[in-house]
């Protein structure tokens, strides 16, 4: 049985940008950044590798977006006149141990240095949603050691992605079996190797784009395979090289995704204000699934609602699972959460607006055997 409930506590979701109502109405472009240390330049043809890379990306988002019956939604890449994807130089002054990721807040110090680097060119992207790269892998003997930090962070407006270029960094090397990668303290082969780090790059952009860890359900680990925003940076793209499954994007990610700036061609007049109230029963266990009913009323359209079973031992939520639904026309809904597991757990019930907003309610329960 359901042996404790703590009633819901109720928020508005914060951003940490300051946007006006009526920003622009034209869909803005993800900011492709490429950071230099004073002792680290850029890769061999850059330009051609990460243009495959962030469309590789790209076509991943847009595809995953239409199977979860949103259309193809993805970001769209800024281009110069000749249709070239654009890449920003950011350059520091500062040797490449400076943003060891050991340090303290190397994250915030090398994205602040390269704003502070492209705004002595005219450019303010400090409210913009970033893919920072920088050539932070460092070689020795056939054998790689990460430096720099490598995650990502943000809201539905702004955020950014930190993560790393090589010359081995390719799209079309992820179908290659021949040797040259590695990770983990293990020989890798070219295709594994950008398994791992274009599925990183995807990964650490969703976090960017707001998108919360979340793994997949029992079901969905047999027909779709490892999610995205779980473990799904290690699966990205092995199908081309096995029969095995690779990665895909839970439909608890592609909802805020679907309201995301950069995912909509006409933008909001007012951004994730919104008047709601909710109605939610007491959570009732049923047929080895924990059920929630309830009416949601608001002066925005609801886009959809999804809940993680998240287990409290574990941090990051990397044991998070996702449940979604919709509501009728009389804001009525009702979600149905399995997988359940012994232990504490946190319940997150989430409401999405078709403005950006999005509400909690958090339950904790735990469950006897």
């Amino acid at each position: 049985m359901l042996k404790r409930i703590i009633f819901p506590v109720l928020f508005l979701f914060a951003l940490s940008v300051d946007v006006c109502a009526a920003e622009t109405e034209a869909q803005p472009t993800l900011k492709v950044v490429y950071f230099t240390s004073s002792d680290r330049d850029v890769e061999p043809d850059y330009q051609a590798r990460l243009t495959r890379v962030m469309e590789e990306v790209q076509r991943f988002y847009r595809e995953e977006m239409k199977r979860n019956g949103f259309g193809p939604k993805t970001f769209a890449l800024e281009r110069d006149d000749d249709g070239k994807m654009v890449i920003h130089l950011a350059k520091s002054d500062k040797p490449m141990k400076e943003y060891h990721r050991k340090t303290p807040n190397a994250a915030g110090r090398l994205r602040g240095d390269a704003l502070a680097s492209l705004k002595k060119e005219g450019k303010d992207f400090s409210k913009e949603t970033l893919v920072l790269f920088a050539p932070f892998l460092e070689w020795k003997d056939g054998k790689s050691t990460e430096i720099g930090p490598y995650c990502g962070g943000g809201s539905q407006v702004a955020g950014t992605a930190w993560v790393f270029d090589d010359r081995r960094l390719d799209a079309k090397l992820l179908a290659s079996n021949e040797p040259g990668g590695w990770y983990g303290g293990r020989k890798k082969t070219l295709g594994e190797s950008n398994t791992i780090y274009i599925g990183g790059v995807t990964h650490e952009l969703g976090h960017a784009l707001s998108l919360p860890h979340v793994c997949q359900t029992q079901e969905e680990k047999k027909t779709l395979g490892t999610a995205l925003m779980g473990a799904g940076n290690h699966t990205y793209g092995r199908e081309q090289r096995t029969e095995q499954k690779g990665t895909f994007l839970t439909r608890t990610s592609a909802i805020p995704l679907s309201v995301h700036r950069l995912f909509r061609e006409k933008q909001p007049k007012e951004w994730w204000k919104n008047n709601t109230t909710t109605d939610v029963d007491e959570p009732k266990r049923e047929d080895g699934r924990i059920i929630l009913k309830g009416q949601v009323k608001s002066d925005r359209e609801i886009i959809g609602i999804a809940a993680w079973y998240d287990g409290v031992a574990r941090r990051a939520d990397y044991d998070a699972v996702g449940w979604t639904t919709d509501v009728d026309d009389q804001g009525k809904f009702e979600i149905a959460i399995g997988d359940l597991k012994k232990g504490d757990h946190e319940i997150r019930l989430a409401f999405f607006f078709d403005n950006g907003g999005k509400r909690v309610l958090k339950y904790k329960t735990n469950l006897d055997d």
